[in-house]
Formats: C-alpha cells, structure tokens, sequence
C-alpha cells in the first residue's frame, strides 16, 4: 500500500529517528510497516522531514533528488568541529569585527520577504560579495561529524575517535540555486552564552554535550568581543547540500571563522508545513 510520503516537523533537540518514532506513535497503524526518511536533519537543526512508509521507502531516491530551501543564520566569530554550536569550539575571533563587517547603509538587498515583513536594509559588503561564490555547482566537503563513510566508518566515528586528521574527508558538487540575504543582526556575548547553554540542553541523546558547554565557556571567555554578528539567509539547493559547511566556508572565505548558528528546513520540493 502507498501511503505518500509523511511531512513531520523535526523539532530542535530531535535527531530523525526520534521524529520517527514520534510518527509511530501518533498513528499506530503504521508502527508495523517499514518506515525511512528521505534527507536527514542535524539534531539542532529543524523544519521538514518527508519520511517514507511502507511501499514508499523503494522510491527513496526520488525523493531525495528534491530541491530543498532552508533558513540559514550564520555566526561569525567561532569555528566547532561540527560546523554548528553543538560542536567543539576550535578558533575563536578576537579581533575588531568592524574590520570585516562594515556595515553600508548603501547597498540595499531584498528590503522586503516574502511575506511582506521589512528585513534588515544594512548588510556587509563583504558578506554580500562572498556569497556570490556560492552560486551554481560548487565542491563541497563532507563535514567532520556527518555519516558519510570512509573505509566502512562513518566520519563521525572518525572524529569522535580523534583520528579525523588521519583520513581525506571526501568531497562532491553540490548545487546552490539562489542565496537571499534575509537580515543582519548582532548577539551580545551574554545572550549567545544563554542561547548555546539553552540549546544544547535540549539536544537528547549523546553528543558529548557535557565537553562541548565547558569548551563554549572557555571560548566566550577568551573573546575579546562583546557583540557577534549573525546573517539570516534563504537557500535554494539541490540534493546533499551541507548548510553547516556553507556557512563554515563562508567564513573561510571571508578569513573568520563562522558556524550554522541555526538552521530549519522549510521546504522539499513542494512540501512544506503549513502554519
């Protein structure tokens, strides 16, 4: 039987599994059948996961050709070894961010949204000219911390073991369709060290929380900055595109470091959840 496939919202905090079993348990009358999902999400990531059931799982690679759109804000100042804030911190920003991120009243981007609600007209130069290179097919590595495999292990493994540094983490081309600057804003240090804490805490499972909060504590500490800069954009893309290692190699490119302060899926191919 053809059920279609499912449209559930992965909540922050949830890894797919979880949001599995929460499908499960909310229709019992698909808790016997085969059930996958087609594109995962990070556990403190959010949006739409289309999960396929019974009949359904064999065409999983049809649905994980769809384009996907995602909101992705950007922090610059700190790099992790997951490329988002439940990771490590490996570098830390303590130069004047004014350098890099001169605002210019100037160049205006998209002053409205979609949904007709002003968004911030004041944007980076910088940030604005960096993104330009992200457009079209583009290599993109694997992240450190992602289940691609590498001689049978998953590279999460790899790194968890501290023995990351001892293999070449694959690459691919990617395809990014668009990139739209939706706003700009800065973070005080204070609300970025509440954010994190509050964040990792809902995370479930192991994902070495305990040593990721000591580390993110340290890091703020020795940050000569009291503010960060964050960038909100739209992303239109293809299949197996990383927002975590879009917004690390947009740091890169820009000589800071920078990580996925938040992500949430809000489309794949037409289906998306409707408030």
């Amino acid at each position: 039987m053809k059920y279609g496939p499912q449209v559930v919202y992965k909540k922050i905090g949830e890894t797919p599994l979880m949001a599995l079993e929460d499908l499960r348990f909310e229709h019992p009358e698909l808790k016997d059948l085969p059930m996958t999902y087609a594109g995962r999400l990070d556990p403190v990531a959010e949006g739409v996961l289309l999960v396929l059931v019974g009949e359904d799982c064999k065409e999983k690679d049809k649905y994980l050709s769809l384009t996907k759109e995602y909101e992705l804000s950007v922090l610059f100042g700190f790099d992790t070894d997951t490329y988002d804030l439940l990771g490590e911190v490996k570098s830390v920003y303590s130069t004047s961010s004014e350098i890099v991120f001169e605002r210019s009243s100037d160049l205006l981007i998209n002053t409205e949204n979609t949904l007709g609600q002003t968004v911030s007209n004041t944007i980076s130069d910088s940030v604005v000219s960096a993104l330009k290179k992200f457009i079209g097919d583009i290599n993109q590595s694997y992240p450190p911390y992602s289940s691609r495999t590498v001689d049978g292990k998953p590279l999460f493994q790899i790194a968890r073991d501290g023995n990351i540094d001892e293999v070449k983490i694959p690459e691919h081309i990617v395809h990014i369709e668009n990139i739209e600057m939706l706003e700009s804003k800065n973070i005080s240090k204070e609300d970025l060290g509440k954010h994190i804490n509050s964040l990792i805490n809902t995370v479930k499972g192991d994902f070495r929380q305990d040593d990721i909060k000591k580390r993110w504590v340290e890091a703020l500490a020795s940050s000569t900055l009291s503010e960060y800069p964050i960038f909100k954009l739209r992303v239109l893309c293809g299949s197996g595109s990383y927002m975590r290692v879009l917004a690390h190699d947009l740091g890169h490119e820009l000589g800071i470091p920078a990580l996925a302060y938040h992500i949430k899926r809000t489309k794949v191919g037409e289906y998306e959840i409707k408030k």
